[in-house]
């Protein structure tokens, strides 16, 4: 015997409480949750990747200069 979801949540008007208000203020988390993430992640990579290849950065600048 397979079990059946409860669909008993679709009945009770849950999905239509997601319109207007509630919406709205999940479209904002999201939002300004993703620009910090994005300004974050943005800062640790361009402050990392000269730290990661700081070998090559100066072998690549002391071979163009001579």
């Amino acid at each position: 015997m397979v079990a059946r979801p409860c669909r008993s949540w679709l009945r009770t008007g849950a999905v239509v409480t997601m319109k207007g208000t509630v919406l709205r203020r999940w479209v904002w988390i999201h939002k300004w949750t993703s620009i910090i993430s994005t300004v974050f992640l943005l800062i640790l990579c361009t402050t990392g990747l000269p730290l990661i290849f700081g070998d090559e950065i100066v072998g690549w600048n002391e071979n163009s200069l001579y």
